[in-house]
């Protein structure tokens, strides 16, 4: 049958962007050339029928009126850059202070505003293959990066492939911010969510939502996702990090377990929803994820005219930890892509009911 396509509008970058539906007996997903984005993910419940668990928006002005990055593949740098400024080999580079003083999500040279082409010859019902050039300019980012996303639907997920190459030294920490609500998308809250993280330790905050730097035992604490849990168990802690943090929105560390995937892929978490009966496993290749109840979502018309707000959905989003660019110390990888080497980014979206 080959790939459908639907025109979807203006992206944030004044082209013609459109919706490409992506097909098979268990799974539909529809994703967009407008920064890759992924508009809705349909899967089967306890009673066999599609359910849509992505928060999105009807229309690409929907994403353009919203600060929350709902459904979208953020780049180059998702999450928080201190005093928006980092180094690479001595050489300091200045970034958008668009979160305080803080750079959030890239600023204005966001891969996620661009629109990319469909690579026609590689896609089909089952797959999409997108690219693009995200250029060199004046926001702090060196190099031109040279990108291909892959959205390739198994017979129970979707695969998301990331590769990307520079002509310079440049940073480069992407991830898929998606907003999960595995009750349906209209559900409104995380009421009756479960979730268990492959994870032992977390990332201590301080102030403005920047890591001290100091990796903390989960054990114990309302961070303790080792075992399935409510997912809102503890949202209203009297711990100092979920008040600094209005919830949870903390970077955890995928412990290396046997329970992997090909092509270096590990679980980072499994969460389920009592209301539809579908479970969901998220495996990725990266050093952990960050965890995010939506603390700061604003009430906006979603698809379907469904209201969204605080705590309408969540967020397991695979990276590097943020602000690590800035971090001290022999040992701590950085996110930094070198001139000859390839980025690559997995994440798959595992689901069963």
């Amino acid at each position: 049958m080959g790939l459908k396509q639907v025109k979807w509008g203006t992206g944030f970058d004044s082209n013609p962007v459109s919706l490409f539906l992506l097909s098979n007996e268990n799974i539909e997903a529809e994703v967009s050339d407008c920064g890759g984005l992924i508009r809705s993910l349909r899967v089967r419940n306890c009673n066999g029928a599609f359910c849509d668990v992505l928060l999105g928006f009807d229309d690409v002005e929907g994403y353009k009126r919203t600060d929350a990055y709902i459904g979208m593949i953020v780049g180059r740098n998702c999450n928080r850059i201190e005093d928006a400024t980092y180094k690479i080999d001595d050489v300091e580079y200045t970034l958008v202070s668009n979160d305080g003083n803080n750079n959030l999500h890239t600023g204005p040279s966001g891969t996620h505003y661009q629109t990319f082409k469909v690579d026609e010859e590689l896609s089909s019902e089952t797959k999409l293959v997108l690219r693009a050039v995200n250029p060199e300019v004046k926001y702090g980012f060196p190099g031109n990066l040279t990108l291909t996303y892959t959205y390739t639907l198994t017979d129970n997920g979707l695969m998301l492939e990331i590769e990307g190459e520079s002509d310079k030294d440049t940073v480069v920490n992407m991830t898929s911010h998606a907003y999960f609500n595995l009750s349906g998308e209209s559900a409104l809250n995380l009421n009756w969510h479960t979730l268990e993280l492959n994870s032992e330790l977390y990332s201590e905050l301080k102030t403005r939502m920047i890591p001290t730097g100091k990796t903390c035992s989960v054990r114990g604490t309302c961070f303790d996702f080792t075992r399935p849990k409510p997912l809102l168990k503890d949202i209203f802690s009297d711990d100092m990090q979920m008040e600094l943090a209005n919830g949870y929105d903390h970077n955890f560390v995928i412990k290396k377990t046997a329970d992997k995937k090909k092509d270096d892929m590990f679980l980072a978490a499994t969460a389920s929803s009592d209301s539809s009966g579908i479970t969901m496993r998220v495996y990725a290749n990266t050093p952990g994820f960050q965890l995010y109840t939506a603390n700061y979502l604003q009430e906006s018309g979603g698809k379907n005219g469904v209201t969204y707000g605080k705590r309408s959905g969540f967020c397991i989003e695979p990276q590097y930890p943020p602000n690590v660019i800035n971090a001290e110390g022999d040992r701590i990888v950085k996110p930094i892509l070198r001139v000859g080497e390839k980025y690559s980014l997995k994440i798959l979206y595992e689901f069963n009911n």
